[in-house]
């Protein structure tokens, strides 16, 4: 699992993304992701399951932050953020 502040990176931007979940398991889905100073791309996954007899209100689970990719030198992060916004990410 990767800690986002390891070896004294800093985030740059982040990006969130609420939708509903595409499961039988799940009713809400929130997609994060970060990109930090040392050029890394991390993600992370938040869910809350349907109610059940063992938890009546449900419970929210989170997958912690993953390594999604690096960028590559030199990007351009006004373009980096643009991508992410056309796919439906807002900035926060």
């Amino acid at each position: 699992m990767a800690v986002l502040k390891a070896r004294g990176r800093t985030e740059l931007l982040r990006f969130e993304k609420e939708a509903q979940a595409h499961s039988d398991l799940t009713d809400w889905e929130r997609v994060t992701i970060t990109i930090m100073s040392d050029r890394t791309i991390l993600k992370k996954r938040d869910v809350r399951f349907l109610p059940d007899t063992y938890n009546p209100t449900g419970r929210r689970h989170t997958w912690g932050w993953k390594v999604a990719g690096k960028i590559k030198e030199g990007a351009d992060l006004v373009r980096i953020q643009e991508w992410y916004e056309a796919r439906g990410f807002e900035r926060q």
